[in-house]
């Protein structure tokens, strides 16, 4: 071991004598020598992230649409930032929240609420909520009932001759509010769409009775490639005797139409399905069925290439120029490898 001088302060050997740090997000690590052991520091990554909770399913009747699951990306939304120091070796366990099941029963029901997605980063971890389930119409009773609150909220329902419920809120720098339910005399009402990640759910309207439409979702292009994701589900609508008016379209992003009830000529009307992974809400139905919500998804993007292992091997890695990322479309495990 060498001294600097007679006070026998030690003398750090390293790289270039310093600790240097790649401006892609990689930090390399130095050796310290002394007392004739050596010590090496860690190697680190930034990681950049996406996480988008499973979205809401619409209401059964008159329902209203589904609200997208909670939209978190480091990557493509600002301020937010990535995760520093992530050590070469980690592991850490992804979970991706499933959309809410749509209400298929004969009894007219709410949505219901999709699941949170969440990456434990040690230390910091990154959770999104799941979208609010949509309204639904309440025969014989007050206005129809309101959509839940969630990552963006669901669309409120009405009821015809009574009056129309407001859309769930949103949460805060992760989706926006849904839109409310709208009542017209005769027969006829018509429940807003479910919040998406980029606009609110829009509001039911009258003359003619028009379902609220899907907020729209979000684009992301975190793997390198662009893709919209976590749109609001369309609201459903009731015009009976006359069939007027139209059923709420679904928000960009794999969202779920509304449907009618406009007997006789469609009693039973389901809202649609929300596409999987996408993190959308399911359509309000007319009557007899709601559209289930998407499950969510996570990505996680090394900007200096960090080595990427995932498991179960039905999530996925890639690359894009120097970076690499891996996808979790079901829950698992993530280690970043030395």
């Amino acid at each position: 071991m060498r001294y600097r001088d007679k006070k026998l302060e030690p003398l750090t050997v390293g790289k270039n004598s310093s600790n240097l740090k790649n401006a892609k997000g990689r930090s390399f690590g130095y050796q310290i020598l002394g007392f004739g052991s050596g010590g090496v520091a860690a190697v680190t990554y930034d990681l950049e992230y996406l996480v988008v909770a499973g979205g809401g399913s619409g209401g059964h009747a008159t329902g209203g649409g589904g609200g997208a699951g909670g939209f978190i990306s480091s990557h493509d939304q600002s301020p937010v930032s990535a995760v520093s120091g992530i050590e070469a070796g980690a592991s850490f366990n992804i979970t991706i929240g499933g959309g809410g099941s749509g209400s298929n029963t004969p009894t007219p029901g709410a949505g219901n609420s999709g699941s949170d997605s969440n990456i434990a980063f040690p230390g910091a971890p990154k959770t999104s909520t799941g979208g609010g389930g949509g309204g639904t119409n309440n025969p014989g009773g007050p206005a129809g009932t309101a959509g839940l609150t969630g990552g963006s909220g669901g669309g409120g329902s009405a009821n015809a001759q009574i009056g129309g419920a407001a859309g769930g809120s949103g949460t805060s720098n992760q989706g926006n509010d849904g839109g409310a339910g709208t009542d017209e005399g005769d027969q006829n009402a018509a429940a807003g769409g479910g919040g998406g990640a980029n606009a609110a759910g829009s509001d039911g309207s009258r003359s003619p009775t028009n379902g609220g439409d899907g907020g729209a979702g979000l684009a992301t292009n975190i793997s390198g490639s662009s893709s919209t994701i976590a749109g609001g589900g369309g609201g459903g609508v009731i015009s009976s005797p006359r069939p007027s008016g139209s059923v709420g379209s679904a928000g960009s992003g794999g969202a779920g139409a509304g449907n009618r009830y406009a007997d006789p000529i469609s009693p039973q009307g389901p809202g649609q399905n929300a596409t999987a992974n996408t993190g959308s809400g399911g359509g309000g139905g007319g009557r007899g069925g709601s559209g289930n919500g998407g499950s969510g998804l996570v990505y996680v993007r090394s900007p200096g290439g960090a080595p990427l292992s995932v498991s179960p091997g039905t999530n996925q890695t890639g690359s894009d120029g120097d970076a690499t990322w891996a996808k979790f479309t079901v829950s698992g495990t993530l280690t970043v490898n030395a």
